[in-house]
């Protein structure tokens, strides 16, 4: 019966990569990997993919909120320059009436 392969066993199993020369089959590196190794590296992979992205994220979400409230400042302020100049153009609208309104009266007069 084939005894049972544990965990521990299976991530330090060593396995031998050769690198050899495809002309005359010379050995050119060796490198001894287990699944441990393997998991490790892709696991400090993910955490550096992971820190970059929080970070390239963050930079870029306060870049465009920034630039957000730049922007609606901009309006906000364009919005009430309008409202003065129309509020303006009311009351000399209002005072030309009553200038005409006291003309007419005088010439009754």
């Amino acid at each position: 019966m084939k005894k049972k392969q544990t965990l521990y066993e299976w991530l330090t199993k060593k396995f031998v990569l050769n690198i050899r020369n495809s002309e005359n089959m010379a050995l050119i590196k060796t490198f001894k990997i287990s699944w441990a190794k393997i998991l490790v590296v892709f696991f400090v992979l993910f955490l550096v993919i992971s820190l970059l992205n929080f970070f390239i994220f963050n930079f870029m979400t306060g870049y465009a909120s920034e630039k957000l409230k730049v922007e609606s400042n901009f309006k906000i302020n364009t919005i009430l320059l309008l409202n003065k100049i129309d509020s303006l153009e009311t009351e000399v609208a209002h005072k030309d009436s009553f200038i005409l309104r006291f003309q007419n009266i005088l010439k009754l007069n």
